[in-house]
């Protein structure tokens, strides 16, 4: 199939079906269709357009809800329930709009499928009733989606470009035959991460390389990396996955189950220790020195106190 070229098939009496070929990975296609501020960028429609609701819980169960704004003032909204996520492979989704054009609930299946560094992507709609297919195949559908991926295309080709463009100072990792493995587990634990390459990913914006060296070399306490929280919630969450299988440590620190060093910890905690008041300062850094993970709630009783 051609890059860029949108073909529309009715697979069965109720379903509708658009495939297109994507020059892109699929980490990043997947990333367009899940991340509200890309999607707010490309799923849109007619021009003037624009998309002030685009809110998305990926898991099974969760919610997304989009809303359009037309120049006129004109609205429109969707939304539905996630039943199924396979990242970055498939999504299965409710949909129904406001104004119920489709004839109930719609059923959506997102494809993405991956050769050669370039990505297939087919999204099935499974409708109500054949009227109710038939009635969507009426409409300016198929030009909308066209607009929208053309759009898509614009936003990957620029992704590629910044991912392209290596980061003047990049960690490199040295493990011992299990690198792959490491990058997938700490992917698979940050909420913005993703792999770029064989040996390459990218948490929280930061990138790293990976080696299989060998035995030779082992990860030591004196080199960690230090992870700024904003809640007690995202210390717990990422406490307890990264030190699945490693070990914990104290005052936030923690070795993984590969042996590389972390510290977690929240960013209230500089701010206690860095405050006028030196007393103040003094019990934070007391309390902080009884803790294995970090609790907030614990640092600020002892900077309130006295």
């Amino acid at each position: 199939m051609d890059t860029g070229k949108l073909i529309v098939t009715t697979p069965s009496d109720r379903e509708i079906a658009m495939t297109r070929v994507f020059d892109a990975p699929r980490n990043l296609v997947f990333d367009a269709w899940t991340k509200p501020d890309l999607v707010r960028r490309w799923l849109l429609g007619p021009p003037g357009w624009t998309m002030p609701v685009c809110e998305i819980d990926l898991r099974v169960g969760g919610a997304y809800r989009f809303e359009w704004l037309g120049e006129d003032g004109t609205r429109m909204g969707m939304g539905g329930v996630y039943r199924e996520i396979v990242i970055p492979e498939r999504i299965v989704n409710t949909q129904l709009f406001d104004v119920d054009w489709t004839g109930g609930e719609t059923l959506g299946t997102l494809l993405l499928n991956e050769h050669a560094g370039k990505t297939t992507l087919t999204n099935s709609v499974l409708y109500s009733s054949r009227e109710a297919r038939d009635a969507a195949l009426r409409t300016r559908m198929e030009e909308g989606v066209e607009a929208g991926y053309a759009r898509l295309d614009d936003i990957l080709a620029s992704n590629i470009k910044e991912e392209n463009e290596m980061q003047k100072i990049t960690p490199f990792l040295w493990f011992d035959g299990k690198a792959e493995e490491a990058m997938n587990f700490y992917v698979s634990i940050f909420k913005n991460a993703k792999i770029l390459g064989p040996n390459r990913f990218q948490l929280e914006g930061q990138e790293f390389l990976v080696l299989n060296g060998g035995p030779q070399f082992t990860f030591t306490p004196a080199i960690s990396f230090f992870i700024n929280c904003e809640t007690q919630q995202e210390v717990d969450e990422l406490w307890e996955k990264l030190s699945a299988g490693g070990e914990k440590g104290r005052c936030g620190w923690l070795k993984d189950k590969y042996g590389l060093s972390w510290q977690v910890i929240p960013s209230v905690l500089g701010k206690l220790l860095h405050d006028k008041d030196p007393a103040k300062a003094k019990r934070v850094m007391n309390a902080m020195l009884q803790m294995n993970k970090i609790e907030i709630k614990g640092l600020q009783q002892a900077y309130d106190q006295g």
